[in-house]
């Protein structure tokens, strides 16, 4: 409104009972000592409520002696609406990592983890366990050069994200493999703060895998050495090759072995 609105009127008139009496309160107190306060008030005006931060200040004469109180107030609404969104978003994040069914981390720069409880499960550690652990303490010894080679362009800033499969050391000594996704939050100077971290376990489908290799091996190994003329062939609609064949059908048909698989 319009400052003639204001000057001249009491603070109860302006506020009301309640606020009046808490501002006259504020009043006295910052006219009894020299140090200034400070308070943040969601204040009810025509226009709507608005935040605002005051400064009460006592001011003296030449003589140092009180002759009233200054208070000066800014506007901080816009600023306050931008903190409230900030710790909705927080709280949002929050209840996606604390509750998500796959294992996430917030990892230090230095190497320190804080996990959901998806991935102290997967790990076998409790929370404050793995508070004290490194990914590297949890990561096999042979592994770290690789992994801080693929981390490093992210802590550079020359790469914002990263995916990659990586071993985890189990807390009863198994290994444990991780579907790693992992982007670099940074503060407002651009410095690193954290890896956001997300791991899903794929230790079954690696098992899965290393069990066909080494069946594909055997096959290949017993079709070689097979005292019968055997091949196996890949049939496809447009296509077809052999992927294995015996060392005597190979000499039998007069083609080298690399050239026979191409076929």
């Amino acid at each position: 409104g319009a400052i003639k609105e204001f000057i001249g009127k009491n603070v109860v008139a302006l506020y009301g009972q309640s606020g009046g009496q808490k501002y006259l309160e504020r009043i006295q107190k910052a006219a009894e000592k020299e140090a200034s306060d400070d308070y943040e008030d969601l204040v009810p005006l025509p226009s709507g409520t608005r935040w605002f931060h005051s400064i009460y200040s006592r001011v003296t004469d030449e003589n140092q002696q009180v002759i009233g109180v200054q208070v000066v107030s800014e506007d901080i609404t816009q600023r306050k609406e931008a903190e409230a969104q900030l710790k909705a978003s927080e709280e949002k994040f929050r209840l996606v990592f604390d509750f998500s069914n796959v294992g996430k981390s917030l990892t230090l720069p230095s190497g320190e983890v804080r996990a959901n409880q998806a991935l102290c499960d997967l790990l076998g550690y409790g929370k404050d366990e793995l508070a004290t652990k490194t990914w590297q303490m949890l990561t096999p010894a042979e592994d770290v050069n690789t992994i801080t080679k693929i981390l490093k362009p992210l802590l550079d800033g020359t790469q914002d994200s990263a995916r990659f499969n990586k071993r985890y050391i189990h807390k009863d000594g198994s290994i444990i493999w991780g579907d790693v996704s992992t982007v670099m939050r940074r503060d407002d100077q651009e410095k690193p703060l954290h890896f956001i971290t997300t791991v899903v376990d794929i230790t079954d489908r690696k098992a899965a895998e290393e069990s066909l290799q080494n069946t594909t091996q055997l096959l290949s190994l017993f079709i070689q050495n097979s005292p019968i003329y055997a091949f196996i062939k890949e049939v496809k609609p447009k296509e077809s090759r052999v992927i294995f064949a015996s060392e005597n059908y190979v000499e039998m048909i007069g083609v080298p072995g690399s050239k026979m698989v191409e076929k």
